[in-house]
């Protein structure tokens, strides 16, 4: 079967039309969470990419936390809090350091490092979250969300 950008560039290309763009990474729009949420943690699994250092991604902004890496542009992922959480742990574990960039209406917050974690209250509302690699390698990880601390 033939992906739907390879049928794209293979009918623009019988069409004469010769279009060579790499898909920009799609955005995961995460499951909303409220208070009480099952199963607990959830668990959604990705890959890094990109080139921008992730330093570049703040615009200056304050940040609370360590932030190294490359990540790219777009966040990877896209979370919905329904309503204010008393405690949210966001943990990402992946076999090299990693860093995890979270963006909502409160500030920014940045953890790296190996299985870094974001843990406290959370407001209701929309979050940005970026995955990045220390290194700049890609990497495979894991974000699970979860309303206990997670243990490594």
């Amino acid at each position: 079967m033939i992906g739907k950008s390879w049928q794209f560039l293979l009918f623009g290309a019988s069409m004469g039309i010769v279009c060579l763009a790499h898909p920009a990474q799609a955005q995961r729009v995460l499951r909303p969470l409220a208070p009480q949420f099952t199963p607990d943690p959830q668990v959604y699994m990705g890959t890094t990419e990109g080139n921008v250092n992730m330093q570049d991604l703040l615009g200056g902004a304050k940040v609370s936390g360590n932030c190294q890496g490359l990540a790219s542009t777009a966040p990877n992922h896209s979370l919905t809090l329904q309503k204010n959480m008393s405690s949210l742990s966001l943990r990402v574990t992946a076999p090299s350091p990693i860093t995890v960039l979270v963006r909502g209406k409160d500030g920014i917050l940045c953890r790296s490092g190996m299985n870094p974690e974001i843990v406290g209250a959370w407001s209701e509302g929309k979050y940005d979250i970026w995955i990045g690699s220390v290194s700049g390698d890609r990497l495979n990880y894991r974000l699970s969300l979860s309303e206990a601390r997670q243990t490594p």
